[in-house]
Parts: C-alpha cells; sequence; structure tokens
C-alpha cells in the first residue's frame, strides 16, 4: 500500500502503471490526488470557520440593535432626558466624579485590603482636619475612631485608643506621629470622604504626590540618623522631606 501524506492509502493496482511504482505517470498521479485531497479539505475547513462566525456576527449585531432600543426606551421614559456623554473626562476628575455621592464605607482604595493604602498627606494636615471634623461634625472621639478604623482596616479592624488619637494630636511637625495608626487610619478616612464628596485634591496634597510620588507616597518609617558635612544641619519642611541648611 502506498500511504499520502494526509493519511490516504492506495493501492498498487489503482495506479496508471501497477508494477513499476517509481513510473512517472504513477508520481504525476499521486502529486495530483494529494492536492485535490488537500484543497478539498481545505474549501471543508474555510467553510466550517464561516458558519462558526456569521452567527457571533448576528449575535453581536441583534446586541447592538438591543443597546439602541434601551437607549431610545431611556429617552421616552425621561422625556427630556439627556444621552449620557461618551467623552472621557481627565482620570483624577473622572475617578472624583464616578464617586461623588457614594457611601464612603463603600469606596475602595488600592492597599485597603492590606492596610498599605498610598499616603499624600502630612502628619500636621492630618491633625488639622482631625480637629475641624470633631468640631464641625459634632461626632465623639469614639465615635470618629472607630469609624476611621472600619474604613482603614476593612479585613481586620483594630480598636484604636482614645489615648492613641490624644497622642497624635499633640505632637508636631510634618512627620510626626506617622507611625500611628491614628494617622493612617485619618488619612484613609479623609481621602475616602474627599471622594465621596466630589472634592478636588487641595494645594498641599499635590505638593505631597509630586514629593512622594516616586517613594509611593510619604513613609512611615522615617530616618533618624544624617551624615552631613560640619556646620550643616538637617531638618524637615512642611511635606515631611529633609532638607539642609548652613548654621554660623
Amino acid at each position: 500500500m502506498i500511504r499520502l501524506s494526509n493519511g490516504r492509502e492506495i493501492a498498487p493496482e489503482d495506479l496508471p502503471v501497477p508494477y513499476i511504482l517509481t513510473d512517472l505517470k504513477n508520481i504525476e498521479y499521486l502529486e495530483a490526488l494529494e492536492a485535490e485531497i488537500t484543497a478539498a479539505k481545505k474549501a471543508a475547513e474555510e467553510g466550517e470557520k464561516d458558519n462558526t462566525t456569521k452567527p457571533a456576527a448576528r449575535g453581536s449585531k441583534r446586541k447592538r440593535s438591543g443597546a439602541a432600543e434601551d437607549d431610545d426606551d431611556s429617552e421616552r421614559e425621561g422625556g427630556s432626558k439627556k444621552k449620557k456623554s461618551s467623552s472621557p473626562k481627565a482620570g483624577p476628575s473622572k475617578k472624583a466624579d464616578s464617586l461623588k455621592g457614594a457611601d464612603i464605607f463603600s469606596i475602595y482604595l488600592e492597599g485597603d485590603e492590606d492596610g498599605t493604602v498610598e499616603i499624600y498627606d502630612s502628619c500636621d494636615a492630618i491633625r488639622k482636619k482631625i480637629t475641624i471634623h470633631l468640631s464641625n461634625s459634632g461626632v465623639t472621639k469614639a465615635s470618629f475612631l472607630r469609624d476611621i478604623a472600619r474604613i482603614a482596616y476593612p479585613n481586620d479592624t483594630p480598636n484604636i485608643q482614645s489615648k492613641q488619637l490624644t497622642d497624635f494630636l499633640s505632637k508636631k511637625g510634618a512627620t510626626s506621629g506617622s507611625t500611628s495608626r491614628v494617622f493612617y487610619a485619618a488619612y484613609v478616612y479623609f481621602e475616602k470622604l474627599r471622594l465621596s464628596e466630589g472634592k478636588p485634591k487641595s494645594a498641599h496634597r499635590k505638593k505631597m504626590e509630586e514629593e512622594w510620588g516616586y517613594q509611593g507616597g510619604l513613609p512611615r518609617e522615617r530616618e533618624r540618623q544624617f551624615l552631613v558635612p560640619q556646620g550643616v544641619v538637617p531638618y524637615r519642611n512642611a511635606l515631611g522631606a529633609v532638607r539642609t541648611r548652613r548654621v554660623r
């Protein structure tokens, strides 16, 4: 038996010259037969492909038609209701707008799951926000601490004590109190509150992003020793960044 490349077998007696297998007529016959089988197989595969893609196209058409009908229905129900604009807005504004009015406890920030939300506020700025919030909202310190703990640590909510809040509020400096749970939890709380209220970023917030964006936010662990030349002393500016100045 002679086996073709596609697996088909040909008996010698079916060849034009049965007793001389290498005869030119046999070779031409086999080549023509193999080409014919290959062409038929290719045509069958293309037909199968058409059958599978055409229904999908029709389905897509129906889907688009259904979407158009939904839009028409919403217009009829709303009377003079305008269609939603499909033009994208700027990144930060789009996020703020999309979360405006959302329940503060439902807003997610990257890092929520493991307590690693990037911080772009100084400790002094957070202390100021806490003081204003407690004064204007009328909530008790205990209630405030419960809320910020739930919001900042959704998976494993700690019990933040009022003494921790008192200790944090008593400090001064852009990074003084950065390791406190109160600082982290309050930052997350006020950031989600800002998004819920649809408020833009403050000038201080933007400066913090410029200063600390490349490090993934303000580091909560501070450097405690610095090597500087004689006559030079290090200090931290309002953003918590270390700078140096000469002393006489």
